[in-house]
């Protein structure tokens, strides 16, 4: 008797493991997942939830509360000291395709997000960023040939909110809280690798200037586009 009471009680505590475990996995494809280069859900820690598992160097990050009110649950950058990069790694290399998703609340109207430093000096080949307010994203092919998309719609401050950009080799795509915001055709190029790592929140050739300020929470990286059904997904999942 004792033997089936033991079950009894042991049965529905282990139905409610199995359900927490189901329900915190990632509703994404394996394929989807394998192509996550980096991801870092700021929950209280920076560490990279992507298959390649990054080592992050951190530099005075503290912790705020997220979208939905999760103490701890976001990122914060002072815009003065705050930083994040990587050791180099040539996962980082989105030579023809990529997608950049990110959810911030920022304080000032220019700042550096994502930016993978060149081997000389004058940028990256790829950043994501805003300035005068408006989401941008940058790709050099060389030293002297580059693309520029600006945004539409102006970053709000002081309030969350989702960006990303995306290419797959026929146009890139800017979306602001899950929405296609601006796209411009780009065939036949091949963005330039560096031997440098990624930055986040700083801009790594001048770390004075394009400081991010604010809360950021949820960043990835794939090394392919989603789609925008993907992209509505990501955004109706925190909003």
């Amino acid at each position: 008797m004792k033997q089936m009471h033991f079950k009894k009680t042991i049965l529905p505590f282990l139905m409610v493991i199995i359900a927490i475990n189901c329900s915190c996995k990632s509703n994404e494809p394996d394929s989807t997942q394998q192509n996550k280069v980096l991801s870092l859900n700021f929950n209280n820690n920076t560490n990279d939830l992507g298959s390649h598992k990054n080592t992050m160097i951190v530099n005075n990050i503290t912790f705020v509360k997220d979208s939905l009110g999760n103490v701890d649950g976001a990122a914060y950058f002072d815009g003065t000291s705050s930083f994040i990069t990587s050791a180099s790694n040539n996962s980082f290399d989105l030579k023809t395709s990529f997608t950049f998703s990110i959810w911030i609340k920022p304080e000032t109207s220019n700042g550096n997000l994502v930016e993978k430093a060149m081997d000389m000096n004058g940028g990256g080949p790829y950043s994501f960023d805003y300035i005068g307010g408006r989401p941008r994203i940058l790709l050099y092919f060389s030293y002297s040939e580059y693309f520029l998309l600006t945004g539409n719609t102006p970053v709000a401050l002081n309030k969350w909110q989702y960006l990303a950009a995306t290419w797959g080799g026929n146009s890139v795509k800017l979306y602001v809280n899950g929405q296609l915001d601006n796209e411009s055709t780009l065939k036949n190029k091949i963005i330039m690798s560096s031997s440098k790592g990624l930055g986040i929140g700083i801009y790594q050739w001048n770390p004075s200037g394009m400081r991010y300020k604010g809360a950021m929470d949820n960043l990835e990286i794939y090394n392919t586009a989603l789609s925008q059904t993907e992209i509505e997904n990501k955004y109706s999942q925190y909003k």
